[in-house]
């Protein structure tokens, strides 16, 4: 219904609205031009049962999905579906006649961006796409749409910024009419801090971790020189000031909330407009994000701008910071987390709880920057389809999703179909251990493991390249930093370490996912 005292038709006092006219008047919260029962003239706007939009999945609803901390989850599939062609994906040349699921997620009380998310089922549905609206009956506004940005071929959303309260309308469907089955959705809502003005050198918005939602305008200051990635200087900035209490690394992602906005980002010492500047990434197109990242900062303020390509690009924004604290010698710390690291020269060694920062020798580190390294491969089945260095700049399309502190190029193990993966080495050379008393072994990955499938990850080490010993290994989905102490197998030796990929340890050649991993590092200690 209307809000205030009148009724419906004028029967109150004050200008009141027609309900069902199509037209939102002085009263009313929505109007969907109908007069039925309980719809969107009411002030919730709720949608027609018996209707797309009305029967929408209710991810808010926990007799339907499930809900920890800031992650909601949820199973379903389209088999069965008789939705065919809502709304036409922009990210896709399929999905056309193909059966598809609608979903409705409400965020909460805060500003936030929600990372939409398709997660791996067995069944056929292993191709994905997700698109979103925020007006559930005009499918001819797309609000955002991924098809393979996340895992594998699985899909992954990143919303623009959005107001609290905002019900946002999710489709999925598979990619083509034999991608029809099981799915399951997650969705992850951030809040952010809304910056109602960009900063400036003079002014900068005070900020620490956390993400962020702006705006640069045409009428924003253009007083900095620029950062050394770019070509122009003509654009506005906006300016972010950081305080680091102790020696930290900073990292920086800058996204637009525009799909022809092409921002990127630098990061200066103070003073803001003459500092030296640490760090500056303009690598990517328009609608693309930026990401930067600058190591062992001492303590003392800092500047992040954020800055057009060109004169006319400006625009919304959203900016995430992470503050990596750097702990000293001595220092307890998590072998396992990213949170914090150790200073540059020591590493976190030691047993589980009892675990500190300590000088140590390093004796095998790489982070496939330019090359597999110190790293040989062994195509299993001499078919070329086995481990490979991937580089987004060098037409890689998948991304590092392994949280590594390096964050570029990474080695990718990626199963194919109808093609058998049984044994696709990543084999170390010789690592000299003779003299060591204590070996630990550390690396970020992700083993995206397939539902019903009997896909395996191993990390094995060897004394003699003939007899193998497995130190860990993976038969569910698996990511973060792995931090191994391999003493009782390789101290006072030299060895070898082997990453191992199996898609199908029971035969066949069923099509899995991959396995990521980066920033593999051995030390004595």
């Amino acid at each position: 219904m209307v809000g205030g005292g009148g009724g419906i038709g004028g029967a109150g006092g004050g200008p009141s609205a027609i309900c069902g006219d199509g037209i939102i008047g002085p009263d009313e919260a929505c109007d969907d031009n109908n007069q039925m029962s309980g719809d969107g003239c009411s002030p919730a706007c709720l949608l027609e049962p018996g209707t797309v939009c009305g029967d929408s999945v209710d991810l808010n609803d926990p007799a339907i999905a499930s809900k920890s901390g800031n992650v909601t989850s949820y199973t379903g599939t389209t088999d069965g579906s008789t939705i065919l062609n809502f709304g036409d994906p922009s990210c896709s040349d399929g999905s056309a006649s193909v059966p598809s699921i609608v979903h409705r997620y409400k965020t909460g009380a805060l500003p936030s961006m929600l990372a939409i998310e398709t997660i791996e089922t067995a069944g056929a549905l292993s191709d994905p796409v997700v698109w979103t609206y925020l007006d559930c009956l005009n499918t001819s506004v797309e609000h955002a749409c991924d098809d393979d940005s996340g895992p594998s071929s699985y899909a992954l959303v990143n919303t623009p910024v959005l107001n609290p309260k905002t019900t946002v309308f999710v489709v999925a469907a598979g990619y083509d009419a034999a991608q029809v089955g099981p799915y399951s959705l997650r969705v992850t809502e951030t809040p952010v801090v809304v910056v109602p003005s960009s900063g400036s050198c003079a002014a900068p918005v005070a900020a620490g971790p956390g993400t962020y939602a702006g705006e640069t305008l045409a009428g924003d200051p253009n007083n900095l020189a620029g950062g050394a990635c770019f070509t122009g200087t003509d654009a506005p900035e906006a300016v972010y000031a950081l305080t680091l209490a102790t020696k930290s690394d900073i990292r920086v992602r800058v996204a637009p909330g525009a799909p022809l906005l092409d921002l990127g980002a630098y990061l200066r010492a103070a003073p803001c407009e003459t500092g030296t500047e640490l760090s500056c990434s303009e690598n990517e197109g328009a609608g693309a994000a930026e990401e930067l990242q600058a190591s062992d900062l001492p303590a003392g303020s800092y500047y992040v701008a954020i800055d057009g390509y060109m004169s006319l690009d400006y625009g919304p924004y959203s900016l995430s910071i992470d503050i990596i604290p750097v702990l000293p010698p001595g220092a307890s710390c998590d072998p396992q987390s990213v949170a914090a690291r150790c200073e540059t020269g020591t590493v976190c060694v030691g047993p589980a709880g009892g675990a500190m920062c300590a000088a140590a020798q390093t004796l095998l580190e790489e982070d496939f920057t330019a090359s597999f390294g110190a790293f040989t491969v062994t195509d299993a089945g001499g078919d070329m389809l086995t481990w490979w260095r991937c580089d987004n700049l060098a037409s890689c399309p998948f991304t590092n999703t392994t949280g590594s502190a390096s964050g570029g190029p990474f080695a990718l193990v990626r199963d194919d179909n109808n093609v058998v993966h049984d044994g696709e080495i990543l084999l170390s050379g010789p690592i000299d251990a003779s003299s060591a008393g204590g070996v630990a072994l550390v690396f970020d990955h992700v083993f995206d493991h397939l539902e019903g499938a009997s896909d395996l990850a191993r990390v094995d080490v060897s004394t003699d390249l003939m007899a193998f010993t497995p130190v860990a290994s993976f038969t569910s989905d698996a990511s973060g930093r792995v931090y191994l102490d391999i003493s009782p197998f390789v101290a006072g030796t030299i060895f070898y370490v082997r990453f191992f990929f199996d898609d199908q340890t029971a035969g066949g050649a069923s099509w899995v996912n991959d396995w990521r991993i980066d920033d593999v590092r051995v030390f004595a200690y």
